[in-house]
């Protein structure tokens, strides 16, 4: 099972995962065991790639779905629910980093965008 957000209406970004380093735990979601990184980097577009260290398991209710209500703005969530917070971005991180970037392509951002235009009425659609 991955973890699944609520609908709202709070903007995010999509963010692309360059390295993992190091090992706080594991973690299991349905028979599958994901290994918690302790420290992530993170591409930000044309802004310069930052660092993220572990800060604990988001909570989810009982269906699965992340409480977004209890994140705070700046946190990076990665799947299944990891929270992570931004931090600086030292020697042995800088070094990892670069050793990944090696191999890795940039893709796509997403941003949410809010659309603020007006409702167009089409008329009667028969079926």
């Amino acid at each position: 099972m991955t973890a699944k957000i609520a609908r709202n209406h709070q903007p995010y970004q999509s963010r692309q995962l360059i390295a993992k380093i190091g090992r706080v735990g594991e973690f299991v979601v349905d028979g599958k065991k994901y290994f918690i990184p302790e420290y992530c980097t993170f591409y930000n577009g044309a802004q310069p790639a930052f660092a993220a260290k572990f800060d604990r398991v988001a909570e989810k209710d009982f269906q699965g779905v992340l409480k977004v209500e209890n994140v705070k703005e700046g946190e990076i969530i990665l799947n299944p629910g990891f929270v992570y917070k931004k931090c600086h971005m030292t020697g042995n991180i800088m070094s990892e980093h670069l050793r990944a970037m090696r191999f890795w392509k940039p893709k796509t951002i997403i941003e949410h965008v809010k659309d603020e235009a007006p409702v167009v009425d089409v008329g009667v659609i028969k079926a």
